[in-house]
């Protein structure tokens, strides 16, 4: 009986997990949906994307924000802290930090593949600067950290054990990889070990915040760039 529950569970968070997904990319659909049927891309039209982009990426980010804090307190095997960044140790911050230095100093010496992800999101940054790095730069990595290292781990391990976090860290990791670049290429594995990194800061930080934080700086770096 406890096995059916669990296969029932894991079936009913799978799905919960997939519609998470769909959510994320509301964000950034006026943006499609303008690149298509708009040939107007002048200031008016930037700044209408922007604020309805702003306000689908707060919406979204807000209520899967609050089904993360929900699940964390319902059940915290990995005893997950909800705090804020200045209310933690000093350690984590400088840890997140300098593993961030590395990953960004590394990725200059990494082979020039880019993805379909990539280049889509190049095109987009052309013909609409402000909302596309409002979503690429913003709220794009709190809801991908929330979902994919939080959401994640919360609807699927369900242990503290060394195994349970090691198989949810790589999981997650490529899945990670996979949903910017769906063909195995060198800009899939730069992912999948983004997705690493960013899932080793969550589990020894034990905060959402702060692999957010790192997140948040990657992208904006790589858009600026």
């Amino acid at each position: 009986m406890g096995q059916k529950v669990q296969i029932h569970n894991i079936f009913i968070n799978s799905v919960k997990f997939v519609l998470w997904l769909f959510i994320h990319n509301i964000m950034v659909m006026p943006i499609f949906i303008a690149a298509y049927f708009i040939l107007n891309r002048g200031i008016l039209v930037q700044t209408i994307l922007a604020v309805v982009c702003s306000a689908l990426g707060a919406g979204t980010v807000f209520l899967l924000a609050r089904q993360y804090e929900t699940v964390i307190k319902q059940k915290n095997p990995l005893r997950i802290s909800l705090a804020t960044i200045f209310k933690e140790r000093p350690w984590k911050l400088i840890f997140t930090l300098i593993i961030l230095i590395i990953w960004i100093a590394v990725q200059y010496f990494w082979p020039g593949q880019t993805s379909a992800d990539q280049n889509a999101t190049a095109k987009l940054l052309a013909m609409y600067p402000v909302p596309i790095f409002i979503v690429v730069s913003v709220f794009g990595p709190i809801y991908e950290e929330l979902l994919s290292r939080g959401i994640f781990f919360a609807y699927f391990v369900k242990s503290d054990a060394a195994w349970a976090q090691w198989t949810g860290l790589i999981t997650s990791a490529i899945l990670f990889g996979l949903l910017h670049s769906v063909t195995v290429s060198w800009a899939t594995l730069g992912y999948i070990i983004s997705g690493l990194i960013l899932g080793v800061i969550y589990l020894l930080t034990k905060n959402i915040r702060f692999s957010i934080l790192a997140h948040l700086l990657s992208n904006v770096l790589a858009m600026l760039l």
